[in-house]
């Protein structure tokens, strides 16, 4: 980046509450060198290490992408967005040779009007209400990607604990800098469900890295069921009243919806059938408060239900992963999101 660009970064402000973005705790710098691998704190990236990282990125993500039905990577187009979006800290990781080797890609003001969301989970009423728990003036993260190239010799350094603790390390600098009591969230398939206890491990004490102490709290669950179009009846959504639990949530995310085909989050390759097979439903915990309009919704001649094979379920529940559901369809999978705040 450019000298003058650095600058014109580090003089812009932008507000959330009481907590300016504009510190200079978010400049580029570097975070900490360790076994050849620094982490510094980059704003753009572009050009071939951009064109390198995409490589990487496919790689990393393409087993993770293989085995679930929700979308866990951005496309290309998102991907280079996100690189070159001066508001999204990228933590990133380079060999002796400046090679990129890993990142983690964070966006800060995850709550803001004007954020550049990069997925539709951002502005959830539910992840906002935990942040203003804990400091209503404090600014809220998300990490948005986070791999590390493992066809590269420093992969058994354990290059990802090496990002990790220069983003925690830069992480706390903020919250101290901010006065504020900041939390991180991030979500994760079941592929991944070591994450939040691999964060925490990285916090500890590790060479010149002070390390912290972390605190996680399961926010919610997004899961995904699969049930046929003909299934789909007045009985069924009498049982259905019964059968959803009372930790499921509907009342923050708007009215029951009913749509042909499927959500963006959904990745189509790992469907059966054709997305043109599909209905998607969300907000189903909504019709235990009217029933009938629900049933109307579902079953009614316009509803487009009518015309399709099979329906997808979106339910979310409060806290960690819990079994599936009995006799609301095929669990599919589930999405975990949580939210970790450093405690010094």
């Amino acid at each position: 980046m450019s000298n003058d660009a650095h600058d014109e970064t580090s003089r812009s402000h932008t507000f959330f509450g009481g907590a300016c973005f504009g510190h200079e705790v978010f400049r580029d710098h570097t975070l900490i060198d360790s076994k050849g691998v620094t982490v510094g704190l980059e704003n753009v990236v572009t050009g071939s290490d951009a064109e390198s990282m995409w490589e990487m990125y496919q790689r990393g993500f393409m087993a993770l992408n293989a085995s679930v039905l929700s979308r866990q990577s951005l496309d290309k187009e998102e991907f280079k967005e996100e690189l070159e979006d001066s508001t999204v800290m990228k933590y990133m990781a380079r060999n002796r040779s400046g090679a990129p080797i890993g990142y983690m890609a964070v966006e800060k003001g995850l709550f803001r009007t004007d954020a550049s969301p990069y997925w539709n989970q951002q502005d959830d009423n539910l992840l906002s209400k935990l942040q203003s728990e804990i400091d209503p003036d404090a600014p809220s993260f998300y990490i948005a990607s986070f791999l590390v190239d493992k066809d590269t010799d420093e992969y058994m350094l354990k290059a990802s604990k090496i990002i990790l603790q220069g983003a925690l390390r830069h992480f706390r600098e903020v919250c101290l800098a901010l006065g504020a009591k900041a939390l991180c969230f991030y979500d994760f398939a079941p592929a991944n469900h070591y994450l939040p206890d691999y964060i925490t491990e990285c916090g500890h004490p590790d060479g010149p890295f002070e390390g912290v102490e972390i605190e996680t709290w399961p926010v919610y669950v997004k899961e995904w069921y699969l049930l046929p179009a003909s299934a789909l009846t007045p009985q069924w959504i009498e049982d259905a009243q019964r059968i959803i639990p009372e930790d499921a949530f509907a009342e923050l995310d708007g009215r029951l919806t009913v749509e042909a085909g499927i959500p963006l989050e959904i990745q189509p390759e790992n469907l059966e059938h054709s997305p043109a097979d599909y209905c998607t439903i969300t907000n189903l915990p909504w019709l235990l408060s009217d029933p009938e309009s629900a049933a109307e919704m579902l079953l009614g001649p316009d509803s487009p239900i009518q015309q399709q094979q099979h329906v997808l379920v979106a339910l979310r529940r409060l806290g960690a992963v819990q079994p599936p559901v009995p006799n609301l369809g095929q669990r599919l999978s589930h999405q975990n999101y949580v939210a970790q705040q450093l405690v010094d």
